[in-house]
């Protein structure tokens, strides 16, 4: 393939990507919005919403591990720890074994919240399926399969 058609291919992966992004962002403001009406949580920036997927995705992790992912300072870290925290998203303890640890994770509370927004997102997926059918559909599940074993091995 040469060069141009690689560029060409990127190009149109990333636009795309960008399409599903906006989507799903679309559908966090809608929730977020909801959630400041009827909980009171603030709104929440694209780090923060980064941070609380990882959380969830690990039940927990230790400050520092979340710092590591993040790609961000442990300081940096406990500060966003310490809003999400203060908003009521975030819990947080020191570790039993080591009392130097800090243990966070994603309260009931907002729990209970992002599990709506799962199940909001999952249906603005199912919409999608239903309106590429089922061919493309396993196409697409065949390519992002392969993406994700790539990307698992990068992790």
């Amino acid at each position: 393939m040469s060069t141009s058609e690689m560029l060409k291919q990127a190009r149109s992966i990333f636009s795309a990507t960008l399409m599903i992004r906006d989507r799903i962002f679309k559908i966090h403001t809608a929730n977020m919005n909801k959630q400041i009406k009827e909980v009171g949580f603030a709104e929440l920036s694209v780090p923060q919403l980064h941070a609380i997927m990882v959380i969830r995705k690990r039940g927990q992790v230790y400050m520092s591990e979340l710092a590591g992912v993040l790609g961000v300072s442990p300081p940096s870290a406990s500060a966003m720890v310490d809003r999400l925290f203060e908003k009521g998203v975030l819990t947080r303890e020191h570790s039993r074994e080591d009392r130097r640890k800090v243990i966070v994770r994603v309260s009931p509370e907002a729990e209970k919240d992002f599990s709506e927004f799962d199940k909001n997102a999952m249906q603005s997926f199912v919409d999608l399926v239903e309106k590429i059918g089922p061919e493309t559909t396993r196409k697409w599940c065949d390519v992002l399969e392969e993406i994700k074993n790539v990307l698992d091995q990068e992790y």
